[in-house]
């Protein structure tokens, strides 16, 4: 046969194997039918690396998922990859499986449809798996993602700055470094979201100016003066912001009846269900109540035991507050036993309020007594205190300054014996430019008075 047969032979095969894959689809729809979803306007969703745009529709057609008519491979409702893979194969189950699988799926379809009408977003991996962002990381975080994804650095660069987020744990980064692709809408919506999250309008503003003291941010010097502003729960110092904002409003639980397990929870339930939350948190909230942290640990292991979605509980071997579980679908999780919401920190609004405000007068008090503050847009917060700006600050200037490679920079700040974290260091060495505001102010310091 020649090599056109071979081609006509492959090709039949291709086309015969697609149509079965489509009438095995098709049949699931024909079985289990489709559930629509509702039209969300919020959350934000990543398939197979490329934004998503807003609003979105999660769907169920027979047993595949569906946002905006795009395939969620092997869905599933809590982070990570699943291990069935009756996901990717249902034809292999029993009838009594694919139901389960149904059950599963309309479950997970709700989760993620409530998730992003709460502002969650959703990475999802075209291998299967997917990292969820609070509505916080996609805020304050996912904006720096973007710019390092979207930018001229080299893959090995981009997936070594990815690697504290952990979405490799879960997901192939990969794939989603080499094809990220952003629409103009994902930008202004960040934003929103962001502000919003402030809550400028429960809890207003209030600044000071301060000129003196030094701040760098992303290893950037930021010129004085220097305003330090609350907007609402965030703190910003020259519009960057220092102090994110905290949760609000915060669901709290009275701690007055113990609950019961709901009979809505079953083998087939997840750790991540809202049922499943909701119990344990009011549990954790009668135990705070009631019991010490010794006894909310213990008694919190056997709730956990007791559900019956999970078949193994293992105490973690450094610390006592953690325990190991593994689930009816063979998943294996973390989870604490003690909840410290409640016990030690007030969470009504004007508890909130002065502890933000706090935060803020902490840091106009510092500078405004001469201290430096290096810090960075991923949370980092490294201080030198007044005492300390002439002995380490000046000679790290002088270093930043030289005309050494970057790398040897690195060494002798690192050699120099200042306490600052590897990774501030790291933004110095890359984004120091030279101030002529920065020499004028650090001269003055170092003249003898």
């Amino acid at each position: 046969m020649d090599k056109k047969g071979n081609y006509f032979g492959i090709l039949v095969t291709v086309v015969m194997i697609f149509g079965q894959m489509s009438h095995a689809a098709n049949s699931y729809v024909t079985e289990f039918g489709i559930t629509e979803g509702n039209s969300v306007s919020e959350g934000f969703v990543f398939i197979d690396s490329r934004y998503v745009e807003s609003p979105y529709k999660v769907t169920r057609k027979g047993l595949t998922l569906y946002i905006n008519e795009r395939k969620i491979n092997r869905p599933t409702r809590y982070v990570g990859t699943p291990s069935s893979v009756g996901y990717a194969n249902p034809g292999i189950l029993s009838i009594e499986e694919r139901r389960k699988l149904l059950r599963a799926l309309e479950a997970t379809r709700g989760i993620y449809e409530k998730h992003l009408s709460q502002g969650y977003g959703y990475l999802f991996s075209n291998g299967g798996g997917h990292f969820i962002l609070t509505p916080y990381a996609v805020a304050y975080d996912l904006p720096d993602v973007v710019k390092l994804l979207t930018s001229n650095k080299p893959r090995s660069d981009k997936l070594a700055e990815l690697k504290p987020y952990n979405w490799h744990l879960f997901m192939d980064v990969n794939s989603f470094v080499e094809n990220f692709y952003v629409s103009e809408q994902l930008m202004p919506r960040l934003k929103s979201l962001a502000n919003k999250l402030l809550r400028i309008e429960d809890f207003h503003t209030s600044e000071s100016i301060v000129d003196n003291g030094f701040v760098f941010w992303d290893g950037k010097y930021l010129e004085a003066p220097y305003e330090i502003e609350r907007r609402g729960l965030g703190v910003f110092i020259n519009g960057e912001i220092i102090v994110r904002p905290l949760e609000w409003p915060v669901k709290e639980y009275d701690g007055d009846e113990d609950p019961k397990i709901p009979s809505e929870i079953n083998s087939e339930s997840s750790i991540n269900d809202e049922i499943v939350n909701d119990y344990l948190m009011k549990k954790h909230a009668y135990l705070r109540k009631h019991n010490a942290i010794d006894e909310e640990r213990q008694i919190m292991e056997e709730v956990i035991k007791k559900l019956p979605f999970v078949t193994e509980v293992k105490p973690d071997s450094k610390d006592k507050s953690i325990v190991h579980i593994k689930t009816t679908e063979g998943l294996t999780f973390s989870q604490s036993l003690v909840s410290m919401r409640g016990r030690e920190v007030k969470y009504d609004k004007d508890s909130v309020l002065q502890r933000v405000e706090a935060q803020r007068t902490h840091f106009q008090d510092a500078l405004a007594k001469g201290a430096c503050y290096l810090l960075s847009s991923r949370g980092g917060n490294t201080r030198l205190a007044t005492s300390s700006v002439v002995d380490k600050l000046i000679p790290m200037i002088k270093i930043l300054r030289s005309g050494i490679s970057p790398g040897e920079k690195l060494l002798e700040i690192q050699n120099s014996g200042v306490n600052i974290p590897d990774d501030i260091i790291k933004e110095l060495v890359t984004n120091f430019s030279a101030s002529s505001q920065l020499e004028t102010r650090l001269s003055k310091l170092s003249k003898p008075k």
